[in-house]
């Protein structure tokens, strides 16, 4: 890279190089970040908090081009903080984000024992 220049013939600097290989946010439409406050029923899903005026919104597999509904946990800064520490583990955000899909389309899953029957 030692050299490197930009289109207009500028210098090329490490951090010019990284901030145009990072990801940008593409905004989250309004009808989405209506669903996803339903889905949670204005309630942080870990913590009960229901402070919905300063919630974030966390994209699962931490691409911020990716606004599906299915990718995308509405909750509290401090929830939201420790899922970017590793205090809240991806597969138990993983597992919320299932739930609640299954609470949408009605699944309910009977175990008894080690059998399962989903109806």
């Amino acid at each position: 890279m030692i050299g490197a220049r930009a289109v207009d013939g500028s210098p090329l600097f490490i951090c010019d190089i990284y901030m145009e290989n990072k990801t940008k946010r593409i905004p989250i439409p309004y009808k989405t970040k209506s669903l996803l406050q339903k889905e949670i029923s204005s309630t942080c899903p870990f913590c009960s908090n229901e402070d919905v005026d300063h919630f974030h919104f966390h994209h699962i597999d931490e691409n911020p081009k990716n606004n599906n509904v299915s990718n995308i946990l509405m909750l509290c800064p401090i929830c939201h903080s420790k899922i970017t520490k590793g205090d809240i583990a991806r597969e138990e955000v993983e597992q919320k984000k299932t739930r609640y899909k299954h609470e949408q389309e009605g699944y309910c899953p009977i175990r008894t024992g080690n059998i399962s029957f989903d109806f």
